[in-house]
C-alpha cells in the first residue's frame, strides 16, 4: 500500500495482484445527433445541416486470482487492456482519505510488461478540487459582467483565464507525477 499527497489530499493506493483466470472484452457506442429539417417561403428555401456524434466505451471484465486462492472479479472501463488466461496482472486503485470505495486507475500487465492506465479515472483524482474555482469563478465573472469596461472587468477576465489555464496545467502535472510514481516490480511478491 502507498499513500500520495495529491492537491493537498492523501490518497492510498492499493493493489490486487493476481493470474488472469478469464477476460472478458465488449465495446459500447452510444450514437446521438441533431439538426435536419428545414422550410421554405415563396419559392425560397433552406435545409439544416445534421450533426451526429458517436463515443465509444471500452469494457474490460477480468477474473483473477491472487497468491492466497482468492477470486476476484473486475469491470473496468476505458483502459482497453490487453491480456489473456494465465498472465500475472495487478490492478490500483486510490483511495481518498478514509473512503470505503475508490477508483481503479491502472492495471499493469507484469507477463507483457505493459502498464494500462484509464485517462477519465486518473484525472479525477488529479483534478483541483472544482467547487474552488467554480467559486471564484463566478465571482469573477459577475465582476466581468458589472464592470466590463473597467480595470476590475479586465482584471476579472484575467483571472478566470488564469483559473483556467491552472486548472489544465496542475492536471496534467498531477497525471504524470501518478503515472511517473508506478513501479510495476514493487507489485510483485
Amino acid at each position: 500500500m502507498k499513500t500520495m499527497k495529491i492537491n493537498g489530499n492523501e490518497f492510498t493506493f492499493q493493489s490486487t495482484t493476481g493470474k488472469v483466470l478469464s477476460t472478458n472484452k465488449n465495446l459500447e457506442t452510444k450514437v446521438s445527433g441533431h439538426g435536419g429539417g428545414g422550410g421554405s417561403f415563396r419559392g425560397t428555401g433552406f435545409t439544416n445541416s445534421v450533426k451526429i456524434k458517436s463515443t465509444t466505451t471500452i469494457h474490460d471484465q477480468l477474473f483473477i486470482e491472487d497468491s492466497e486462492g482468492t477470486e476476484h472479479s473486475y469491470q473496468l472501463q476505458d483502459f482497453d487492456i490487453s491480456c489473456r488466461e494465465g498472465n500475472l496482472i495487478t490492478i490500483l486503485a486510490a483511495f481518498k482519505g478514509n473512503a470505503k470505495s475508490g477508483r481503479n486507475f491502472a492495471v499493469i500487465n507484469h507477463t507483457t510488461k505493459k502498464t494500462f492506465f484509464s485517462e477519465p479515472n486518473l484525472q479525477k483524482i488529479a483534478a483541483p478540487n472544482i467547487f474552488m474555482f467554480i467559486g471564484i469563478a463566478i465571482v469573477s465573472l459577475f465582476v466581468f459582467i458589472k464592470f466590463i469596461e473597467d480595470a476590475a472587468g479586465i482584471l476579472s477576465f484575467l483571472t478566470l483565464a488564469s483559473l483556467l489555464i491552472y486548472y489544465i496545467v496542475k492536471t496534467k502535472q498531477n497525471v504524470k507525477m501518478i503515472k511517473n510514481s508506478i513501479e510495476p516490480s514493487l507489485y510483485l511478491a
